[in-house]
């Protein structure tokens, strides 16, 4: 019970921490220690946030050049024992350590080539790829060479002169995948959708892709998880969701898994965020300072969501490939089956209604005799119908005018209820002044199907 109050008491503490001191954003950078807690590098100190107090003021080793680096746009890798800070074009590599600060351990001849790309570490070494400058998207890899302290190219992902666009990286065993849904044409410059993600074994260099629905999961991948709004989740990458952000999902590429998670606070981060001991950890903008209208003075504050619930996982490649194109592949014969017997099974004349399949019309006299007229010539010439409706003495054209009311009536009645029209008007084969009704269909009396 002692015990339980102490921890209490240091959270309070370090939850106290988190909501009164805020920083000034251009000074500190969000990282994992070597032992993957977080922590805040800042000008001249060195904050573990799982701890209640400050560590040790360290003094300010910076040199003048360095104490001008944007701390908050710069990158940061484990390696072993080691922290490492790379600069935000990609370019400069610096060994940080918390007793001595930031020490420079390159001088890159090739600068502001590979902003926003990604960086992570592998078997003792520091991996680039990707990133943007002159006008160019990237999709090669590099890898830091201590020895010589360059990087050093090893491969390109994509081919034609094709980039990622702010690729995301996670590593899996001895595989990176690149997770990017856009990629861009340098050479007309045309952006474009990815269907893939791709995978570079990091022994021996051999790319691989896979299909990959990005569509599926679009309140995730969007423009916040562009601008880092995304965290690593052991071996797996977690997103928030742009619609609710005290939601995410936790994307599992080796399983080929997700996991809704639940959030206990809403998680808006515009850079990156950090996983430790089932919490979320980023910076937010201090609502309090006067000049965030000024980038050099804007102020942040850490804070921290707690994962409270992550739902059962669900499978987003349930069938593999070939099972899923001999699935559509029967479904499509079995429908084309069903479609050419029904198109050419004929309609039926029975008693006094239209018949095919469960659909059925009825006729009244004079639609039934005009009905057996075409099933027994194919055609009825215009007169004839003229001739039926004389029976009463009455005038020519009365008589038109029941013709023409019965063979509209008919026409809309038959294309209402099967969509196709039963017959069409054409000008006699005798005399071209006159009409004639043309069955279309194939239309029988029920007593003479076959």
């Amino acid at each position: 019970m002692f015990f339980f109050a102490i921890c209490v008491l240091n959270a309070q503490k370090v939850d106290s921490l988190f909501n009164t001191r805020s920083f000034l954003k251009k000074n500190i950078l969000l990282a994992n220690d070597t032992n993957n807690q977080p922590v805040i590098i800042c000008k001249n100190k060195y904050i573990e946030l799982l701890k209640p107090n400050f560590h040790q003021q360290i003094r300010n080793t910076f040199t003048p050049k360095n104490y001008k680096l944007d701390l908050s746009s710069c990158y940061s890798v484990n390696v072993g024992s080691n922290l490492y800070v790379i600069s935000r074009d990609g370019s400069t590599v610096y060994n940080y350590d918390k007793e001595s600060g930031l020490k420079k351990l390159n001088n890159p001849t090739t600068t502001k080539s590979y902003y926003k790309c990604s960086i992570f570490s592998h078997g003792g070494s520091i991996y680039r790829l990707g990133g943007y400058g002159y006008f160019q998207h990237k999709s090669q890899l590099f890898k830091f060479d201590f020895v010589n302290r360059k990087w050093k190219y090893i491969t390109e992902v994509l081919k034609n002169n094709f980039g990622f666009i702010d690729a995301k990286t996670l590593v899996v065993d001895n595989k990176v995948h690149v997770i990017s849904p856009k990629i861009r044409n340098n050479f007309n410059n045309k952006e474009f959708f990815s269907n893939y993600i791709y995978t570079i074994d990091l022994d021996n260099y051999y790319i691989e892709k896979y299909k990959f629905d990005f569509d599926k999961f679009s309140p995730y991948f969007n423009q916040s998880f562009y601008s880092n709004n995304y965290f690593k989740f052991k071996n797996t990458l977690g997103l928030i969701n742009r619609y609710d952000f005290t939601k995410a999902i936790i994307i599992d590429f080796k399983k080929k898994t997700s996991s809704l998670v639940k959030l206990n606070s809403s998680t808006n981060s515009s850079g990156k965020i950090i996983y430790s001991d089932n919490k979320l950890f980023y910076l937010i903008d201090d609502s309090n300072s006067s000049r965030l209208d000024y980038t050099d003075f804007i102020k942040v504050r850490v804070s921290v969501s707690k994962i409270v619930e992550i739902f059962k996982e669900k499978s987003f490649d349930q069938t593999n490939p070939t099972t899923k194109v001999g699935l559509l592949s029967v479904a499509f014969l079995i429908f084309f089956i069903i479609y050419i017997k029904r198109k050419r099974s004929p309609f039926l004349v029975v008693d006094k209604s239209i018949k095919k399949g469960n659909n059925s019309m009825k006729l009244d006299i004079d639609e039934k005799f005009f009905v057996e007229r075409l099933i027994r010539d194919a055609k009825v010439e215009n007169h004839t119908l003229i001739s039926y409706f004389d029976k009463d003495g009455k005038s020519y054209d009365l008589n038109v005018k029941r013709k023409n009311s019965m063979v509209s009536k008919l026409s809309t009645k038959f294309y209402s209820q099967f969509q196709k029209d039963l017959f069409e008007k054409v000008p006699s084969f005798i005399d071209k002044r006159q009409s004639v009704y043309v069955l279309k269909q194939k239309l029988i009396l029920a007593s003479k199907k076959s």
